[in-house]
């Protein structure tokens, strides 16, 4: 792929596979909690940030006190956030390597 098709690719690939995961974790979240509640969605993307594997401390932080989650659902929200962290950490650099090697520089 030229470099010049490769800069509208590879970004779109990206996002697109950021979207997916964050997508996917959001739907298997939803059908295993017994209530979705209003903001829901937003609070799983704005709160994936900055505490990966400590599972317990983002559930009393994020779903049970602001949004009122009882602790089983508060613990299962925030192990699908960590999937979708690890997701995201492990497949944005493969595709990001794999998309940049198929680029042909002359």
């Amino acid at each position: 792929m030229s470099p010049e098709q490769a800069s509208v690719v590879i970004p779109t690939v990206v996002f697109g596979y950021f979207f997916l995961i964050i997508g996917v974790n959001i739907v298997f979240a939803k059908k295993r909690t017994r209530e979705w509640k209003s903001l829901t969605s937003f609070f799983f993307l704005a709160g994936m940030g900055g505490i990966i594997f400590q599972i317990e401390r983002r559930a009393e932080e994020v779903w049970i006190k602001t949004l009122g989650y009882d602790r089983a659902d508060a613990i299962l929200l925030s192990k699908y956030q960590s999937f979708a962290l690890v997701e995201l950490i492990l497949g944005c650099p493969t595709l990001l390597l794999l998309l940049g090697s198929s680029v042909n520089r002359q």
